[in-house]
């Protein structure tokens, strides 16, 4: 594809994401305050000397698990740190490609709107800003 004399070039045309990896990137960190079973996911994670990948943004963090082939992304909601990602333009674009390069997405489980996990590809959309928790 040219673009004013620019051409993409692909760089890696099999991207695969690992069954396992020791990188997690955890949003809503303010969630963990009153959500529990988030709090004891990220201390997992810490209590297993995962590399802690935190940019504050889900594009970066998930790039990165793009590139390195493994990691966590997550970002969960709480009754008072609601889930900020938006399904329609955030987390069904990316859970799409995590799923395309063999990783899997997730709703986060355990919540009022979904009790129980689900691929974010599976999760009908209803509303244009409707919001999940995801892992």
């Amino acid at each position: 594809m040219a673009l004013k004399g620019k051409v993409w070039q692909v760089i890696n045309n099999n991207i695969q994401i690992a069954d396992e990896g020791n990188v997690f990137a955890p949003g809503n960190m303010k969630a963990a305050f009153d959500n529990q079973n988030y709090k004891d996911l990220i201390d997992l994670y810490i209590d297993r000397k995962y590399t802690l990948r935190y940019s504050g943004g889900m594009v970066p963090d998930v790039y990165h698990i793009l590139v390195k082939g493994k990691g966590v992304f997550m970002s969960v909601g709480s009754e008072k740190s609601k889930a900020k990602l938006r399904l329609l333009y955030e987390l069904a674009p990316i859970a799409f490609m995590i799923e395309c390069c063999g990783g899997v997405s997730s709703t986060a489980g355990r919540s009022m709107e979904y009790p129980k996990a689900i691929s974010m590809l599976d999760v009908q959309i209803e509303q244009y800003e409707q919001k999940a928790g995801v892992i």
